[in-house]
């Protein structure tokens, strides 16, 4: 049987009370091989998984019913897990997910299965940077557009209303807004 894999992503990282704190997997679906994807914040994780989160280091569990502590922390959501591997998603000491695996077979991770996962969690973190990097650009370069355009329609036209209405018009296309004034 294939082991059932999943990348559960979350929005903040501590289970005290405080203001939600956006993660860049905020919102993202988990994903998951061997059952349907189900969208899930790490907010409402439990279990193993979330002790994961709380002190951002690996857990490689050989029998999640019998082994203290986690067969008490143990939250079923495969049936049959008897084996489980999470590692955190680090970005700078930031937990902003975690990959889990979980397997039917006892002891059926290896410490190579756990540095292989943390090679992998590091890609992960890699691709989202890029991803950010490439949406903030391609964000500025829009910006760059915009602000060129307002710089062309002021020196074509001397009325100021034209001139302000434009500049209003583009100020609240840059930021997705419904309604604004220039006073």
């Amino acid at each position: 049987r294939r082991p059932s894999i999943s990348f559960q992503p979350f929005k903040t990282p501590s289970l005290a009370a405080s203001p939600a704190v956006t993660s860049p997997l905020a919102g993202s679906p988990r994903i998951s091989l061997g059952r349907a994807p189900v969208l899930a914040s790490l907010n409402e994780a439990r279990g193993i998984t979330r002790w994961v989160l709380e002190h951002k280091k690996p857990a490689r569990v050989r029998n999640v019913r019998n082994e203290a502590p986690w067969n008490a922390l143990y939250f079923e959501g495969t049936a049959g897990t008897v084996s489980e591997l999470d590692v955190p998603l680090l970005d700078e000491g930031e937990i902003i997910g975690v990959l889990n695996c979980e397997r039917i077979a006892e002891d059926a991770f290896s410490e190579e299965d756990e540095r292989i996962l943390l090679i992998l969690a590091g890609q992960a973190i890699l691709a989202i940077k890029k991803t950010q990097a490439y949406e903030r650009e391609k964000r500025f370069a829009e910006e760059g557009q915009v602000l060129n355009e307002i710089s062309k329609e002021i020196t074509r036209h001397l009325d100021l209303t034209y001139v302000f209405n434009q500049i209003l018009a583009k100020a609240l296309d840059l930021t997705h807004s419904m309604e604004g004034n220039l006073m």
